[in-house]
């Protein structure tokens, strides 16, 4: 079969050009010239050779909005059996579609049916019927499987045989015609997408995804699937040079659960992997989440782990990837140390775990290398009585305590029915203090948000010292990142001023696209932040019309630049829409982008304010073993309701607080509310 109205991307050596070609010597500009057509010819072959096994798949009736039905674009999909079983990605459901149609090679149309689904791995398996259709004898179904064993089979690509930098190519059909595109590039990356997916830099368009990925040999390397990375859109990678596919190992070791109509779901353990840098050193675990996998196994904090599902671990990233693979009812291996004791357990993973209710006792703490001292209770929160200034917490039920942030982690994942045990030093003497911690989900109590702003704000700060306190706005710019932000910030002291002798909290302000100067936006906001104590960020985007996918990773490099540049406590970084504050702008994209920010900055933002008319992105979350530590507030009046999307939220264990009117100083307030354990 020939390739014909294909676009055909080809991989040179050197990026070499036919002109560039043309100035080199007679013999290396021939055999450069020879190699591109060869590579050429091989790609043409190795496409040709799955086309007959690459189907259409068209979505008629999707409800929009507006009431009015329309015909999704088409995208493409994989013949895994002569029973019309066809393998694509679930983008083709992202509508209610009242049909969904498999486009043969042949021109031929067949209702399909839903089958089962993969939700770990974006995939749906749809099966039509093979009688329907004419010479249904002629279907060739990807050589991955043995149609008869349902075994993987010789031409499948296992993962030891894949090499980064070896060329990949991506093949699909588009349109009622079922025109042939072809893309290629190199594997550029494994275990992609918490260790899920492949990547490559093949240029792909919505079209391929359902489409399959193949190597030189034409052997059946993946499937490829869209990807969201803090984006609205979750197709909004395409045509970046960033692909990714689901390995066809993967998809053989599931075939007879998706064949049999069983929904893959991705496996939980419900334990949480220490340091807030995913790249340093260390796998103790911080937090067991409570009626989980980890906890029942009898797995706890202080373990320190070894190996996860048989690999290695040495850091929280080798963690996230070794359990990335696994789905809801896999048994995997967990080697940890305990006692300098090494132990080893067996995990079987759930697909649901009880959702976290975070908790708080209403302390302020400082932290040293070797202790945690209370320096400040809240009033009408559980701790004010029992805890006192200059109490040092030592443990937490059975737990050592090592830090603040694990102290975090720990209250954040406790069971709210659970009174906590602390363990405390009181002027040298050990006690035992049992408190009832409180939900931080909930409407803003004003009496207990008066006495944080006073353990928190500027009553450490005598009025005279604060006076001589100054604030700047600055330019601040990164050299990988083009949008346009400025900093309000304590200015650099001269001997004649005051250092600001506070910690500081952050808050990101993502300007909507038409406001170009952020240096102008943030003057009303000096004063009441300089008292507040807290830095303002406000951050442009780099064009006038709008915001783009890819500039939602600049908004947390930009956050995470601050907080380092400024005395900022890194529990208390906020990203907030610019409509949060009242009176100010109605919601549109930048609320969007800050949601996307918020869930796709891998732990750089501690909270999110934002308005509930704002429309959430698509966003894929990190996974479990990152504990993402996000509270929200939401601006509710007297007559709002919570936003749909508010339950999502909180099933993914994020609280959120909400209050009927906010002013700058009270969203600066809360910013500093996030440092209250």
């Amino acid at each position: 079969m020939m390739l014909k109205h294909a676009c055909v991307l080809i991989l040179l050596v050197g990026a070499m050009t036919r002109p560039a070609i043309a100035q080199l010597s007679g013999s290396d500009a021939g055999a450069i010239a020879n190699y591109e057509d060869q590579l050429a010819r091989q790609i043409r072959g190795a496409a040709e050779s799955v086309l007959p096994s690459i189907v259409t798949i068209e979505v008629v009736g999707v409800l929009q909005a507006a009431a009015e039905v329309q015909q999704d674009a088409p995208t493409s999909g994989v013949l895994l059996s002569r029973d019309g079983h066809v393998l694509t990605s679930s983008q083709v459901l992202r509508g209610n579609a009242a049909s969904i149609l498999v486009v043969l090679t042949d021109g031929q149309r067949a209702a399909a049916t839903i089958v089962a689904r993969d939700e770990h791995r974006d995939l749906v398996l749809l099966q039509f019927d093979p009688s329907s259709i004419q010479n249904n004898q002629r279907l060739q179904p990807i050589n991955l499987f043995d149609v008869s064993s349902d075994a993987l089979g010789d031409a499948g690509v296992q993962a030891g045989d894949l090499t980064v930098g070896q060329t990949m190519i991506a093949v699909a059909r588009y349109g009622r015609d079922g025109v042939p595109l072809v893309s290629s590039g190199i594997l550029s990356a494994v275990d992609r997408l918490d260790g899920i997916a492949l990547q490559t830099d093949a240029r792909v368009s919505p079209a391929f995804y359902g489409g399959p990925l193949i190597d030189l040999r034409g052997r059946f390397v993946g499937v490829l699937i869209p990807a969201t990375g803090g984006n609205e859109d979750p197709t909004a990678w395409y045509d970046s040079g960033i692909a990714f596919a689901i390995p066809a190992e993967t998809i053989s070791k599931n075939w007879t659960r998706l064949r049999d109509g069983e929904t893959i779901r991705r496996g939980l353990v419900g334990f949480v992997v220490g340091d807030r840098d995913p790249y340093a050193p260390g796998t103790s675990i911080s937090a067991v989440r409570k009626r989980s996998p980890a906890e029942e196994s009898g797995l706890a904090v202080g373990d320190e782990l070894i190996a996860v599902g048989g690999r290695p671990v040495a850091r929280r990233q080798d963690v996230k990837l070794a359990l990335g693979r696994f789905d809801a009812g896999d048994v995997v291996d967990i080697e940890f140390q305990r006692d300098e004791q090494t132990r080893s357990i067996e995990v079987t993973l759930a697909e649901s775990i009880p959702p976290l209710q975070p908790t708080r006792l209403g302390i302020v703490v400082t932290s040293t290398e070797s202790e945690i001292q209370v320096t400040g209770t809240i009033a009408n929160l559980p701790a004010e009585s029992k805890l006192l200034v200059g109490d040092v917490i030592r443990r937490i039920d059975d737990s050592d305590v090592s830090g603040v942030d694990a102290l975090r982690k720990q209250l954040w994942t406790h069971d709210p029915a659970e009174p906590l045990l602390l363990t405390i030093d009181r002027a040298g003497v050990s006690e035992s203090i049992e408190i009832v911690p409180q939900l931080i989900d909930g409407p803003i109590d004003p009496l207990t948000a008066q006495s944080q702003r006073l353990e928190l704000s500027t009553s450490k700060i005598a009025d005279d010292e604060l006076a001589q306190i100054s604030w700047q706005v600055e330019s601040f710019r990164l050299t990988d990142v083009e949008n346009p932000a400025a900093l309000l910030h304590p200015k650099v002291q001269d001997d004649n001023e005051v250092d600001d002798p506070r910690s500081l909290g952050l808050l990101t302000i993502v300007l909507p696209p038409g406001k170009r100067d952020p240096s102008e936006f943030l003057q009303d906001w000096i004063d009441v932040a300089r008292r507040a104590g807290v830095v303002v960020l406000a951050i442009a985007s780099s064009s006038e019309g709008r915001w783009k996918p890819a500039e939602i990773d600049s908004i947390g490099k930009l956050a995470a630049a601050a907080t380092r540049s400024s005395n900022v406590d890194s529990a208390a970084v906020v990203v907030a829409g610019p409509s949060v504050v009242s009176g100010e702008s109605e919601p549109g994209p930048a609320d969007s982008v800050a949601i996307a920010a918020s869930l796709a900055s891998n732990g750089i933002f501690s909270g999110l304010a934002i308005h509930p008319s704002s429309r959430p992105p698509a966003v894929r979350l990190s996974s479990e073993s990152d504990l993402m530590m996000l509270r929200v507030l939401v601006r509710l009046g007297n007559n709002d309701m919570l936003p749909s999307w508010s339950g999502t939220l909180r099933q993914l264990g994020f609280p959120i607080q909400t209050q009927s009117s906010v002013t700058k100083r009270e969203l600066l307030d809360w910013t500093m509310s996030l440092l209250v354990l």
